[in-house]
């Protein structure tokens, strides 16, 4: 039967398609699971795992459209439109909450459970588009950042409750719900490691771990200018290429702003005082290569319009976080005398 499963699974590979799909991602971890599977029989835990695993997807979540073990828990998916957007987040917000009140009792009078189970769960929640992998009318994976997202928001989830990305705002959530939900900001491995972001969590039952409140990786600022008069910026390319010395640690942080002299109202300059004016720009990777596309042209029009003249000059400035270099000791560094 096992093998059946999988052969189906490769059966329908032949005939699959990526689509991409809105929905929220749902990461319910069984708080405890592993040190419980150590100390239960294996066939104890396969039972145990069993009967949560149904609880869940029947009692809780029997609208999901895929869903799927993870080890320690499951991961589901519900779908939504615009249209439908606010009730699949009061769903899956209302059905979480039940889900965290009343897991500790979820297999409770079970006559084949006759030993201790864990009693806590924690959830991380995250929406948006997902690249779905079909095979006919059956979906066979999701994968994408909010399924990343959805785990990393699950990992802070301590030591139980609910954990969503800062998109389920409260212009989204219905107020029964919203009041139960307090905002922090975090970093997130692979996600949000120089910068935090903004998620809501259960404050009835999670508190936020305080390593997820420091940066994981150090970083410093490079710099990167250049000066033009403005009559030069015109005169430029519309899309005014730079390859930056490194790549940046969180493309999200590379801050592009122009430094000018200021139009009195007469015309002239402003004596000792600079304006600033953010550069439109776009960040790619090009063959491996950072590159920052600055709008000369979009920015030398807002310029002109602020009473910038041709002649003037204006510096540009680019700055992005890198990571720091870490100082390496060697053998011989120890050998050297003082």
């Amino acid at each position: 039967m096992f093998r059946d499963v999988h052969r189906e699974f490769r059966a329908l590979l032949d005939q699959a398609v990526g689509t991409a799909e809105y929905v929220v991602v749902l990461n319910v971890d069984v708080r405890g699971f592993s040190t419980f599977s150590a100390r239960v029989d294996s066939a104890d835990a396969g039972l145990y795992i069993k009967k949560v695993y149904a609880r869940i997807i029947d009692d809780f979540f029997p609208e999901a459209s895929f869903f799927k073990p993870t080890g320690d828990g499951l991961l589901l998916t519900l779908p939504y439109t615009e249209e439908t957007l606010q009730e699949t987040v009061r769903l899956a917000l209302e059905r979480s909450f039940d889900l965290v009140e009343s897991f500790g009792t979820l297999v409770s009078g079970d006559k084949m459970i006759t030993f201790d189970v864990p009693k806590d769960v924690g959830i991380g929640i995250a929406r948006g588009s997902a690249s779905c992998l079909r095979s006919g009318d059956r979906i066979l994976d999701y994968s994408g950042r909010i399924l990343n997202l959805a785990s990393r928001l699950m990992s802070i989830a301590r030591p139980s409750g609910i954990v969503t990305d800062g998109s389920f705002s409260p212009d989204l959530v219905v107020d029964d719900l919203e009041f139960r939900l307090a905002t922090d900001r975090v970093y997130l491995p692979g996600i949000a490691e120089a910068t935090p972001v903004e998620v809501r969590y259960a404050w009835e039952f999670t508190d936020i771990p305080p390593s997820a409140k420091q940066p994981l990786s150090e970083y410093q600022w490079n710099t990167w200018t250049e000066t033009k008069t403005l009559r030069q910026l015109e005169d430029s390319s519309p899309r005014y290429l730079i390859e930056l010395s490194e790549r940046p640690v969180d493309e999200t942080e590379i801050q592009v702003v122009s430094r000018h002299p200021r139009a009195t109202r007469s015309g002239g300059k402003a004596a000792g005082v600079l304006g600033l004016t953010g550069v439109p720009f776009d960040y790619k990777i090009d063959a491996g290569r950072p590159m920052v596309a600055m709008h000369y042209n979009a920015l030398a029009a807002t310029l002109r319009n602020s009473g910038v003249k041709g002649p003037w000059q204006v510096m540009i400035e680019i700055r992005y976080p890198v990571a720091q270099a870490q100082q390496t000791r060697t053998a011989a560094d120890d050998d050297i005398p003082f």
